[in-house]
């Protein structure tokens, strides 16, 4: 138990790397966490990339391009949870060729409604 609490908080107050310097291990290591079958562990990333929004948007980006469904999922929970300040990365994601990361980018976009009416036209 006293693993797990020393997990999570580390989980929250370590650094999120920017994208150009995330190590594909570091990669690996969230995608890890976030797929854990511990729902704490689970929990704790999750809250660590919402925590610090700006700064995960380039690591949650790299997490889409792994190519596994069930992170998939969880990362676009993640994005949600950051809320408007997302809306860049998926209008990014929107010129992704996979129909379902562009999917995945529509639903979490039409959560952000009214706040969309500016990237309208991409949605088209």
């Amino acid at each position: 138990m006293r693993y797990l609490l020393i997990c999570s908080v580390l989980l929250c107050v370590l650094p999120i790397p920017a994208a150009a310097q995330t190590t594909p291990a570091q990669v690996g290591d969230w995608e890890t966490r976030l797929t854990a079958r511990d729902p704490k562990v689970r929990a704790g990333a999750e809250a660590a990339l919402v925590q610090r929004a700006g700064q995960s948007l380039p690591l949650l980006k790299r997490l889409l391009s792994r190519g596994n469904q069930d992170l998939d999922l969880v990362t676009f929970e993640v994005i949600r949870q950051i809320g408007p300040p997302a809306i860049p990365l998926l209008v990014d994601l929107l010129r992704d060729p996979r129909v379902p990361l562009r999917r995945g980018a529509v639903d979490v976009l039409i959560d952000f409604a009214p706040r969309t009416e500016s990237i309208q036209a991409a949605l088209r």
